[in-house]
């Protein structure tokens, strides 16, 4: 669920959640656009112009697997 510039992931069969700030609510709409890894960390680079795409890339991937951790989302 998103509210204002957060987004809040529930797990429903643990009740676990992460809130994400307004990047993690980016990723989460552009993986429901089904939008490619590339095409995601290219979209967040530009829009919060990001000076190096690695860290965006190493950011997103960080954030995946937290949420493949809890369970929460699957890529």
């Amino acid at each position: 669920r998103r509210i204002e510039n957060h987004i809040i992931i529930l797990d429903v069969d643990t009740g676990e959640f992460i809130s994400a700030d307004d990047v993690a609510c980016l990723i989460v709409e552009l993986i429901m656009e089904g939008k490619s890894e590339n095409e995601i960390i290219g979209e967040i680079t530009k829009e919060f112009q990001c000076p190096s795409q690695e860290t965006v890339k190493s950011d997103f991937q960080e954030f995946i697997i937290e949420l493949q951790q809890k369970g929460i989302f699957i890529k």
